[in-house]
């Protein structure tokens, strides 16, 4: 989620699409230019914030990932 959430946040960003905006002319191309932005902006930072939640719990739950406390105390299996 949070790899697509950046790609989309920084297709926003791309020279063609600003383009495509001024395209559109006059005041309201300006706002909408800006609204990309803005739009742009928050969504890579929304992808950042999910993968430093990703990574924190990563770290928190690493046993888990490795096999090593799935199977908690037992000893008898070979």
């Amino acid at each position: 989620m949070a790899a697509a959430l950046g790609v989309v946040g920084a297709m926003l960003l791309l020279a063609p699409l600003k383009g495509l905006v001024a395209e559109a002319g006059g005041a309201a191309g300006e706002e909408l230019m800006w609204q990309t932005r803005l739009l742009a902006l928050c969504l890579l930072a929304f992808a950042v914030a999910l993968d430093g939640l990703h990574q924190v719990l990563a770290v928190a739950r690493a046993g888990f990932f490795w096999g090593a406390d799935v199977l908690g105390e037992a000893e008898d299996i070979v």
